[in-house]
């Protein structure tokens, strides 16, 4: 997912109603592959999250994502001081910088978190609750970002994301 993801997507959505849009995002982690899920929100590229924002930038520039849009994302790791938590806090500031505030929450704010936390799991053998305590001790392992319209002293532009590309379809490719 990046800017190609983005505009498949759009296709996707243009072909079964063009005036559909997002009012909510919630990037589900656990059952993705970890390195996927990690390259797509923080990249490889000098600029960490250059995936995932050119994903989100393709939407909005699409005119796909409602203003106000939420998107809610899952902390990558809880190991304070490793390279991957310095880049997922480097993602955080990009977002921050092209969309405003970010916001930490705590599993309870996330819809599917309730709802599993509500099942208690037990028509699917994969406790999504455990999985997210294994993986991430944070308190508040989730962030909440609003996607806002284009804001015009954004210094951030779009980032060529083809070397994002390339280890992702290697890693789809690995995964398959």
């Amino acid at each position: 997912m990046n800017r190609k993801g983005a505009k498949a997507l759009i296709e996707h959505l243009n072909g079964q109603n063009s005036t559909v849009k997002f009012d909510f995002i919630c990037l589900e982690y656990v059952r993705m592959p970890g390195d996927y899920y990690r390259k797509f929100v923080t990249g490889e590229a000098t600029m960490a999250g250059t995936p995932l924002l050119n994903f989100l930038r393709g939407l909005r520039n699409a005119d796909k994502l409602n203003s106000g849009c939420k998107l809610l994302l899952v902390i990558i790791c809880a190991n304070a001081g490793s390279d991957a938590f310095r880049r997922w806090l480097q993602t955080k500031q990009s977002l921050e910088k092209e969309f405003g505030e970010v916001r930490d929450v705590e599993a309870k704010e996330n819809p599917y978190y309730r709802a599993c936390a509500a099942a208690d799991c037990c028509s699917d053998p994969y406790d999504y609750i455990q999985e997210l305590k294994n993986r991430n001790s944070n308190k508040n392992p989730f962030v909440e970002v609003t996607v806002a319209p284009v804001r015009k002293d954004n210094p951030l532009s779009e980032v060529d994301d083809e070397e994002s590309d390339s280890a992702l379809n290697t890693m789809l490719r690995d995964v398959s």
